[in-house]
């Protein structure tokens, strides 16, 4: 039986016309190469892959080992001849193929659909969603949160209470109002950080206090820290996270279930990474502060300074979520030469020193 038909050597994806000859112990492909070099290949048919792609009346074979050598014919009597020529080979039409073939615009434009919708779902609905969620979101619930992540992320650390007292005390002469019950919290720790809860805590760990040289450096510290809280950073995050249930009572007009939904929760819910926009947004609204208080904004880049020398190594901005440490710096070194003259805060240099000195003795 012979037949025209297209042949893939299966190094490469071009196709050679060729002429096949199907005998009983060999089938015989014979095709001009690339090289316009007159070829043939020889095949066991027992080593013939038992399923073959149908389409319409073209046959596709494999043959071999991969990358597989395939063959490519059009006939409508074919597979019939085949199973007569030989019988002993369990030769079978792949119909999941032949449905795909059939379908293949459909099914390319479904996944297309579905992966657009996906996007849409997940870069414009959810943050829409947790957008309208956190507008609608009690503070009592906010605050309710906070108080159960407080809990957890003190458990088993070592306070300095009155350090904590002073730098509080700190904060709110800072703020001077807030929506907030605000509490600073000093954690003993050699770990320079600091972080903010939902609905007013605040936990600074005391290596990074130690740090320090002025209280123009804990105002930005803490000023930045209080604006997460402010500008209700963390719960937009928590909420984000439970977007697709948060639309449902959305939908639902549920609020108080949204709440008891969010609160029992929170412990699984309780990321606070910020991401580059919400850092940024924080480092504005922080300088803001100090720049109400009259504190001078060498506070902020004396404080971004020590952050770098104890940072990780940062990845290249593109490829990070939060703003690099540099990035902060150039920021601060900005708003410094924008900044007029600064008369200083007595009243915060007075809580700095008081909260230095309970650093040292407790």
């Amino acid at each position: 039986m012979r037949y025209q038909g297209f042949y893939t050597t299966g190094q490469s994806g071009h196709n050679f016309a060729c002429e096949v000859a199907f005998n009983t112990d060999t089938i015989s492909i014979t095709y001009t190469d690339s090289h316009s070099q007159l070829q043939t290949v020889n095949w066991n048919p027992t080593l013939l892959h038992p399923h073959y792609k149908s389409e319409n009346q073209t046959h596709q074979f494999s043959y071999g080992n991969f990358p597989y050598q395939t063959l490519r014919i059009t006939d409508s009597g074919l597979p019939l001849a085949l199973k007569q020529l030989y019988p002993a080979l369990p030769l079978m039409s792949n119909k999941q193929f032949s449905f795909y073939a059939w379908n293949k615009p459909f099914i390319i434009g479904l996944l297309l659909t579905v992966s657009t919708l996906f996007l849409l779902i997940w870069f414009v609905l959810l943050p829409w969603v947790a957008h309208f969620a956190l507008d609608h979101f009690p503070k009592k619930y906010e605050v309710q949160i906070g108080e159960e992540m407080y809990k957890g992320s003190v458990q088993g650390k070592q306070l300095n209470s009155e350090a904590g007292k002073q730098a509080t005390l700190f904060l709110k002469a800072l703020i001077d109002s807030s929506e907030y019950p605000v509490q600073v919290d000093v954690v003993h720790s050699k770990e320079v950080n600091a972080f903010a809860l939902p609905g007013g805590h605040i936990i600074v760990y005391d290596g990074i206090l130690h740090s320090m040289n002025s209280y123009e450096e804990l105002a930005a510290l803490l000023g930045h820290e209080y604006a997460h809280v402010k500008l209700r950073h963390s719960t937009r995050n928590i909420l984000r996270q439970a977007s697709i249930t948060i639309l449902l009572y959305s939908l639902m007009g549920d609020v108080s279930g949204l709440g008891a939904y969010v609160l029992q929760n929170a412990a699984s819910l309780n990321n606070l990474q910020y991401s580059r926009e919400l850092e940024k947004e924080a480092d504005v609204e922080g300088y803001q502060l100090m720049q109400q208080k009259q504190v001078d904004a060498s506070g902020m880049l004396h404080l971004f300074e020590t952050l770098k020398k104890s940072a990780a190594p940062q990845v290249p901005p593109f490829l990070s979520t939060h703003p690099t440490t540099d990035e902060r710096i150039t920021f601060a070194k900005e708003k410094l030469s924008e900044q007029k003259n600064t008369n200083g805060n007595e009243t915060l240099k007075y809580y700095f020193d008081q909260m230095k000195k309970q650093l040292l003795t407790n």
